[in-house]
């Protein structure tokens, strides 16, 4: 037995709110960093210089796709983490090692350590927020202007996030998947 307050508000078992808000000041701080990369290039025409060559085409592209990948590991790390850390220091470790089929609600995901499913829970965070640059970047290639790149992406990825927590709950369908507690949860059954 343990208290399990803690992991039902890390798990969104009772509500996905806070998995939401998390989503947002991550998928906010890539749009506002990401969006304006390409798209300000394009503008300046710098892309030009740099497509001159296949070679330089290439090395253009795996350089924006590194800097998007690292972004996202580095923002991802910097939401998710500290977030764990406050509510497992606020609320206690105790019961990390048990299966987290300890918890009622988690009953079909078997035998998985707590611990377990905090790892699976940040991997899917953080491989949702790679793709996710990586399309920033391929909307940031088809706009002209840094400032038209980061209104479509706050608009087209942030807002819903926003109708989702301002109370309509059939807006949590057209956000980026980020919670990873529905979809984890989903996939188990």
């Amino acid at each position: 037995m343990f208290y399990q307050t803690g992991y039902r508000l890390i798990f969104g078992l009772d509500t996905l709110r806070q998995d939401y808000i998390l989503g947002l000041i991550a998928i906010a701080a890539l749009c506002l960093m990401l969006s304006p990369i390409v798209a300000y290039d394009n503008r300046c025409r710098i892309g030009y210089v740099f497509y001159t060559t296949k070679a330089g085409r290439k090395t253009y592209y795996r350089h924006n796709c590194i800097i998007a990948i690292l972004l996202a590991i580095v923002v991802s790390l910097g939401v998710n983490i500290p977030y764990f850390v406050q509510i497992l220091s606020a609320y206690g470790t105790d019961g990390i090692t048990s299966g987290v089929n300890c918890i009622s609600d988690m009953f079909a995901l078997g035998e998985l350590p707590i611990w377990g499913y905090l790892v699976i829970l940040l991997t899917y965070r953080t491989v949702v927020l790679i793709l996710f640059s990586l399309l920033l970047l391929w909307i940031s290639s088809k706009c002209q202007s840094p400032t038209t790149a980061m209104v479509v992406t706050l608009a087209l990825f942030c807002l819903p996030i926003v109708i989702y927590l301002a109370g309509a709950d059939a807006a949590k369908y057209l956000c980026v998947p980020m919670s990873g507690n529905r979809e984890v949860r989903g996939m188990a059954g």
